[in-house]
């Protein structure tokens, strides 16, 4: 049994809902029954700027912080959600893992990958026995259809049996009182259109006597009722195939009457043919010739038009036969346009220059320059204009004004003759025509050649003259003359038309009706058209005899497939009569299972829940039926009613928690299915005395069931705990705030104290010491993170990663440090912050720190030291609790001014990205073992995100001493905090920075920095600070570089980045003191890329970690080589003034050097002092 723990609004839930959405895709909602993942609703979010936005967010996903990066108004908040759980059989075989996962696709719609549940074999039933169905407990609507009487009827497939009984009653007596009857109406309507069929064809053959058949017609239930309409119907096709025959007499022996496809299109195509014959004036080459009409105006403005080209043609003719000549008439058409544009007097002076212009001649053409202006006046606007540029120009300007009857035909050619058009529109456009493509299309032959018979006939046609332009202008007017040339052939074609409207209009009736006086007149396409439709309206009563027969077929057909039906309808009644009784034998196996469940629902029943007096209703039975609806019967003395009408809602929920525990055990019985079951604050509605006996119901179930229950109720969950102490895991739930990202599980009290009594019990037992060591510490992380809740701290209030112990007491000193609150004065709050096992170097802290970082070191020794300790720390941090409980009771919710202004965040530097090994031996991290040595596997890795919220000091002086040497870059806590006695610390105070070592002695007031001089000559005074007055910043890590010092002052100066970080390749967990003072055991060395011993040159005065011949690893500071022959020998210097310097050979050069040799060097970055 695991049972969570928790205050309302913990988390408890969605720690349940989790499992339960990865089995089921639902989730347990308060004040309603379970609803699926998939839900989705709308999240309003109130910008910066005060506007509020509206995004779809599912059920499952997490609600957004107001300062994440969120979509734009009207689109959905992402989603990403996943749970996977692994399931095990009874031997403890782990099962295949099961996955949910919810993302939304391109589109933003949400979608799920569901597991694949059946490939662990558990009944579909027994998922939901397991999860929703207990949480549908609080809803279920006695009396009516629930999911748990469904579940019932499901179990033995009874619903469905029931389902199919009901139908089929339904289905018989629809079949035998409504169907069969339709059907028999619908039979005798048939006969009845049958028999109006019958009459037509009697009325058409009593008409046309010369089509009738032999024989009668047959009745419509006649056996050969359907052989004889099809004699009939042959009979009728065949006199119809007689009748069209005489066609082939107009369209030739290509015409095949025995052919329906050749017969159906003549009858098809005669009347359009006709109709379209009498529109021939809508052909396109004939209505183009009756477009061609222009009255006496138009041609004499047409005419007048082109002698205005011809004038103008010829004067550009005349100026291109003499340049010089051209080029000066175009000067004076350029001045006449500017006396032109800018109305110059006409004064006898020249516009340019003013001088008089009487006597003046030209020196080119020897004429009087007054003469050529006068010239100019009239047509400065032709000569103005290239020949290209001037046909360009009547182009268009003829285009627009030519009469819109020739208009179309400027832009085309015409044929040579206007009877090629009345040619063309009778012959291949006609027969281009619907009613002529298909089998009147024998007629073309002849009638193209009576056509252009006809058309010969016709008055002659007299050819325009051939029109021309000067050769000089020809060649740039193109385009023109072509227009021209096509006008001058339209204008003809519609003088011709008009002559001879006459002879048209005769050539058109000829060919249409014939000449009555001609020997081609029955060769006209109308006389043949007329004679195929008398032929064609001859065989007309053959078509509406045939139809009649088509009509009387269908209906037999029709009547026949009734018939089918009605003999089907009969099979079904008789089938479904003997399905119907399958409903009764279901609700007998209801009845069963009923009495079955009935007794061992009495046994949890009573297991669980006890009513106050004897005289109170007692559950007297279950009623049940195979539709899912599930009722409780409670009465006494013999009288008994429904329960939801009598029982009060503890007692029905007893009964109803009692009768779905016997039904699932009656499922895992017959079944199988989950152990596991998920139970939500089982307790409500319950008094304390049936709460205790439910926690000793519930104990007695665990023994053969996993299950998982939340409760807030605290008595209940150490009733719970009481019952089975042996295998319960108890749980406290702490809700999400400023140092717990998520929600946060830990070890309840009782779960503690039950480590510690079976620590106590277990003397020399490692194991048992580790256990309660690690949960004592988790447990102290739990109650302190709950703290920082916004209502006690909001200063702290800020988003970070989850907080460790030491870290969350430092937090907690510097709140009852600044006295922020009245829970942090309380003097037991302040007690527990300046407990002694918190102080640097205590054993406490280091076996607490060690049950996070190297649990398996922790011995039962140690743990036996501290149990006074142990004790007392669990016993006061929960009087510290309960007094932010009480906290929370009296204190407003609402917004608490408080100066937020002592918490001053540095600005954290980009963290390198970096996932090296921790190395648990000093071997692994040389990368190398000598004769002797050994290579632990390293189980620790170092991130990047360990430099998260971290800041960059590039140390000046030697204020740090040894530790952090002159020149090198401290690793700073981004976020300030209260200080410690002996930290490593960046203080800032109006405007200066100090790297000092933090001296505070308990009870003292404010706090001293002192340096660490390595030089006592060059000392440094101490410095005190009040409190408030200051801000200190812990050093965690130092980096040792060899970079140029950066711009500023003061002790130390922030920087964004040091290069050394990327080059880290390993790191090692100090254990013993041989790396002092360069680092202390517990913390971290960061290492970079081995070095060769030609590359020690290169490192001089720089730290190195050496592996030496004889397994000994140092670390020291490179010193410079010996002089001469020596060397191969190197000065190895000591760090910080402990130790000794050494000699080493890092090469082997014979065999007579007493000094040890060199195996591996690597460098050495910088050293982590707070690793968790």
């Amino acid at each position: 049994m695991t049972l969570f723990e928790g205050a309302n609004g913990s988390g408890k839930t969605s720690i349940l809902n989790a499992i339960i959405w990865c089995i089921t895709g639902h989730l347990i909602r308060s004040q309603r029954t379970p609803e699926s993942g998939m839900t989705e609703f709308p999240c309003e979010v109130t910008r910066a700027d005060g506007n509020v936005t509206v995004h779809p967010m599912s059920s499952v996903t997490p609600m957004p912080n107001a300062g994440s990066e969120l979509p734009e108004d009207g689109k959905p908040i992402p989603a990403d959600t996943w749970v996977e759980l692994i399931f095990a059989d009874r031997e403890g075989t782990e099962l295949p893992p099961i996955r949910r996962h919810q993302t939304r696709n391109s589109r933003g719609k949400l979608q799920e990958s569901e597991p694949n549940l059946d490939a662990l074999g558990v009944d579909p039933i027994a998922w939901r026995i397991a999860t929703t169905m207990p949480a549908m407990l609080p809803f279920l609507a006695v009396g009516s259809t629930s999911q748990l009487g469904t579940a019932v009827a499901r179990l033995t497939g009874l619903a469905d049996l029931v389902d199919l009984a009901k139908h089929a009653e339904k289905a018989a007596e629809r079949i035998t009182k409504r169907s069969t009857k339709e059907i028999e109406a619908e039979i005798d309507q048939i006969g009845d259109r049958y028999a109006q069929h019958v009459a037509d064809l009697a009325s058409v053959i009593s008409e046309n006597p010369d089509i009738g058949f032999a024989g009668d017609v047959p009745e419509i239930n006649a056996e050969d009722a359907g052989q004889r309409l099809a004699d009939i119907a042959i009979h009728f096709a065949q006199a119809k195939a007689n009748g069209l025959a005489t066609a082939q007499s107009v369209l030739g022996a290509g015409f095949d009457p025995q052919q329906k496809a050749a017969r159906d299109d003549l009858e098809r195509s005669i009347r359009p043919a006709i109709e379209q014959l009498a529109q021939v004036g809508n052909l396109p080459s004939i209505a183009r010739l009756s477009r061609l009409s222009l009255e006496a105006a138009q041609v004499a403005a047409v005419d007048g038009w082109f002698e205005q080209v011809h004038a103008e043609a010829a004067k550009l003719a005349e100026l291109a036969e003499s340049p010089d000549r051209a080029k000066r008439a175009q000067l004076y058409a350029l001045v006449s346009t500017w006396i032109h544009q800018h109305d110059h007097a006409a004064d006898g002076r020249c516009p340019v220059c003013t001088a008089d212009l009487r006597g003046a001649c030209d020196p080119v053409t020897g004429l009087a320059v007054a003469d050529h202006l006068v010239e100019a006046e009239t047509s400065r606007e032709l000569i103005a204009q290239t020949v290209a540029q001037w046909a360009s120009r009547w182009h268009g300007q003829l285009l627009q004004q030519l009469p819109e009857a020739i208009i179309g035909e400027a832009r085309a050619d015409l044929p040579s003759l206007p009877a090629e058009l009345l040619v063309t529109g009778m012959t291949a456009e006609l027969y281009a025509t619907e009613g002529f493509s298909g089998s009147l299309s024998a007629l073309a032959e002849d009638s193209n050649m009576l056509v252009a018979e006809m058309a010969a006939n016709l008055p002659p046609f007299e050819e325009p003259s051939t029109r021309s332009l000067p050769a000089s202008v020809a060649g740039h007017a193109g385009t023109l003359l072509t227009l021209m040339k096509r006008v001058d052939r339209a204008i003809a074609f519609a003088k011709w038309r008009t002559a001879h409207t006459a002879e048209l209009l005769g050539f058109i009736l000829a060919i249409r009706k014939g000449d009555s006086c001609g020997q081609n007149a029955e060769r006209a396409i109308g006389r043949r058209l007329k004679t195929l439709l008398k032929i064609v309206e001859s065989v007309a009563p053959l078509n509406t005899a045939g139809t009649c027969i088509v009509r009387m077929e269908a209906a037999r057909s029709e009547r026949a497939k009734k018939f089918d039906r009605l003999v089907l309808c009969g099979r079904a009644a008789a089938g479904l009569q003997a399905l119907m009784p399958l409903g009764t034998l279901a609700q007998a196996q209801v009845d069963s299972l009923r009495s079955i469940l009935q007794t061992r629902c009495d046994h949890w029943r009573n297991h669980m829940y006890q009513n106050a007096t004897t005289y109170a209703p007692d559950l007297t039975g279950t009623v049940m039926d195979a539709k899912g609806i599930l009722g409780l019967q409670v009465g006494r003395d013999g009288v008994n009613a429904p329960a939801q009408h009598i029982s009060n809602a503890s007692a029905l929920r007893g009964a109803l928690l009692g009768f779905f525990l016997a039904f699932r055990e009656h499922v895992l019985k017959q079944r199988g299915g989950l152990l596991t079951l998920v139970l939500d604050d089982p307790q409500e509605l319950l008094d304390n005395d049936n709460r205790e006996r439910l926690a000793r119901g519930l104990s007695g179930l665990a023994a053969n069931a996993q299950l998982l229950i939340t409760t807030h109720d605290r008595k209940f969950a150490r009733c719970l705990v009481a019952e089975r102490r042996d295998r319960a895991e108890h749980l406290s739930v702490h809700p999400v705030n400023s140092v717990h990202p998520t929600v946060f599980v830990a070890p309840a009290q009782e779960e503690v104290d039950r480590k510690r009594v079976i620590f106590l019990e277990s003397d020399d037992n490692h194991c048992a010491a580790q256990d309660y060591a690690s949960d004592l510490r988790v447990f102290l992380e739990a109650r302190l993170g709950d703290l920082f809740d916004s209502i006690a701290h909001p200063a702290y209030t800020t988003a970070t990663k989850a907080l460790t112990l030491i870290p969350l007491v430092d937090r907690l000193r510097g709140l009852v440090t600044g006295g922020s609150g009245e829970l942090f004065r309380h003097p037991l709050v302040k007690q527990f912050v300046d407990d002694s096992a918190f102080a640097e170097g205590a054993e406490a802290r280091r076996v607490l720190n060690e049950s996070h970082h190297d649990k398996a070191s922790i011995t039962y020794m140690d743990v036996k030291r501290l149990d006074p300790i142990f004790a007392r720390l669990r016993t006061n941090v929960e009087k510290v609790h309960q007094q932010f409980r009480l906290h929370r009771w009296r204190e407003p919710l609402e917004e608490t001014n408080i100066d937020t202004t002592n918490v001053v965040a540095l600005r954290p530097f980009i963290a390198p990205t970096i996932s090296v090994p921790i190395c648990p031996d000093i071997a692994a991290f040389m990368g190398s073992s000598p004769s002797g040595g050994s290579q632990d596997v390293s189980e620790e890795t170092l991130e990047g995100a360990w430099f998260e919220e971290k800041s960059l000091y590039f140390v000046r002086g030697d204020s740090l001493g040894f530790a952090i040497p002159s020149g090198s870059v401290a690793i700073v806590e981004a976020e300030p905090y209260p200080g410690r006695d002996h930290n490593l610390v960046i203080a800032r105070n109006k405007g200066k920075t100090f790297a000092r070592r933090l001296a505070r002695s308990p009870g003292s007031i404010g706090i001293s920095l002192s340096a660490q001089m390595p030089d006592p000559r060059n000392s440094r005074p101490t410095l005190t600070f009040d409190e408030s007055k200051i801000r200190l910043y812990r050093i965690v890590g130092a980096v040792f570089t060899n970079m140029a010092p950066p711009a500023g002052g003061g002790e130390a100066t922030p920087i964004d980045d040091v290069a050394e970080l990327h080059t880290v390749q390993v790191a090692y967990r100090v254990k013993e003191d041989s790396a002092i003072p360069l680092a202390l055991p517990g913390q971290i060395i960061l290492g970079g890329a081995e070095l060769t011993p030609g590359e020690l040159d290169g490192w001089v005065g720089r730290l190195v970690a050496v592996t030496l011949e004889d397994g000994a690893s140092i670390f020291k500071r490179v010193g410079s080589r010996l002089p001469g022959g020596l060397g191969h020998l190197r000065q190895f210097e000591t760090i910080g003034g402990l130790g000794a310097s050494m000699v080493v050979a890092t090469e082997a050069v014979g065999s007579g050097d007493d000094v040890p040799l060199m195996i591996s060097a690597r460098r050495v970055i910088g050293v982590l002092y707070d690793s968790g």
